[in-house]
């Protein structure tokens, strides 16, 4: 990721969280390509299978390993800007970190597609 600077990629606001996902999720693709939309992938099929608000931590449990956790930041943010995801409040993380609840939104997806209840079969 050109263009990043050190103090970007550790400072702790909101923009710094983001560009150090980024970074992550590029060095996870350098390291294991494909991995970031696999992992986009994983997280979709978990998201809109597990049924209630989970944390990215829970859905990261059942995929491999990204050389840097917080790939998955940026994973999560690309499913939240794709319209697929949307925040449900926030949760506890394993080390009792708070982190973001994610759904599935299907209703947003319904209405993006330009499908509808009706139309459905």
């Amino acid at each position: 990721m050109s263009g990043v600077s050190q103090r970007g990629l550790f400072d702790p606001s909101p923009p710094g969280r983001v560009m150090a996902a980024a970074a992550a999720a590029d060095r996870a693709d350098r390291e294991a390509a494909g991995w970031a939309s696999e992992a986009l992938e994983h997280l979709r099929r978990y998201a809109e299978g597990v049924g209630r608000p989970f944390l990215v931590e829970e859905a990261s449990r059942s995929f491999r390993p990204a050389p840097d956790g917080r790939a998955w930041g940026a994973v999560a943010q690309a499913a939240a800007r794709d319209g697929w995801l949307t925040a449900a409040g926030f949760g506890k993380a394993h080390d009792g970190s708070p982190k973001t609840l994610w759904q599935w939104a299907a209703r947003r997806l319904a209405h993006i597609d330009g499908r509808s209840k009706k139309g459905r079969t």
